[in-house]
């Protein structure tokens, strides 16, 4: 039977080295993302802080991109803020030139490398973001 959790819960319980609070989220997407499409959208309920270059985030890739590097673009409220590239072999490389603090309603999206670079072989796309509340 179904088992219902409050994650507001279980993100409180957990404690980061400092003392915050955590708060990690997810961004998944199986299939071969087509040029420039949105991979994955959160809206924020509270607000949240991302340390610079994304530092504790985790990615893994199904099928690894033919073309290296494939280039993910990380925009909050429609403004670049930092990108995340996944390599032929498989490695994720976070980057953002600050910290990211984003409160209540900030919306980030993952957008797929633009329409006229062409990779069809990636798949199997999730990531999970580190932030502190």
């Amino acid at each position: 039977f179904p088992v219902t959790i409050e994650s507001s819960k279980i993100i409180n319980s957990l404690q980061g080295e400092q003392g915050t609070t955590v708060y990690d989220f997810g961004v998944v997407s199986i299939e071969t993302p087509l040029g420039g499409s949105v991979l994955g959208k959160i809206v924020f309920p509270r607000a949240v802080t991302i340390p610079q270059n994304f530092v504790g985030s985790r990615g893994d890739v199904d099928t690894a991109p033919s073309t290296d590097p494939y280039v993910i673009d990380v925009t909050q409220n429609g403004v670049s803020v930092g990108t995340i590239s996944i390599g032929a072999n498989s490695d994720f490389d976070f980057v953002s030139s600050n910290s990211i603090s984003v409160v209540e309603g900030d919306i980030l999206r993952f957008i797929a490398p633009n329409p006229t670079h062409i990779e069809i072989t990636i798949t199997g796309i999730s990531i999970t973001i580190s932030g502190q509340i």
